[in-house]
């Protein structure tokens, strides 16, 4: 084993998946009242839990298959939005919600 191996070890067996699983709970009951319906909440969801996944590249192609889609469209409509839409408050939601998550987060050893 390599020294990034040990590293790895060590930091996932100090994650415990409940507490990640209650912070992500909290983030999306702090966003949920920025969205008229649960949809663009659920994507809005999906997408931050694809931006704190392991993947190397991160976006909406990448973040869509992780989940296991066969399109970008709930990603990219969460983030761009379609013609016409407010999605300022989806981008400080996104924001606001990492911001936070990240710093409960533990840090990740390459």
């Amino acid at each position: 084993m390599t020294t990034s191996q040990y590293a790895a070890v060590a930091a996932a067996h100090s994650v415990d998946p409940d507490r990640w699983q209650a912070e992500f709970s909290a983030v999306l009951d702090r966003i949920a009242p920025r969205f008229a319906r649960h949809q663009p909440l659920r994507h809005a969801g999906e997408l931050m839990a694809g931006m704190v996944s392991g993947l190397d590249r991160k976006n909406c192609w990448t973040i869509a298959e992780h989940r296991g889609d066969t399109t970008p469209m709930g990603c990219s409509i969460c983030w761009h939005g379609p013609a016409g839409t407010p999605t300022m408050s989806v981008t400080i939601c996104v924001t606001i919600a990492i911001d936070r998550w990240r710093r409960t987060r533990p840090p990740v050893y390459r």
